[in-house]
């Protein structure tokens, strides 16, 4: 994956990553910064 690509298409490419890993799709991973420091979401520290 080209980062370029990624960043330009992002939906495009993670729904490739996601399902090449066999992870199921959600919407959520296009919105990752609304999960930053929050319960269940991706600590800073």
């Amino acid at each position: 994956v080209y980062y370029e690509q990624l960043v330009l298409h992002p939906e495009e490419w993670m729904r490739n990553i996601l399902k090449f890993l066999d992870v199921p799709w959600n919407e959520a991973v296009l919105h990752h910064e609304q999960f930053i420091n929050k319960p269940n979401g991706v600590p800073l520290s």
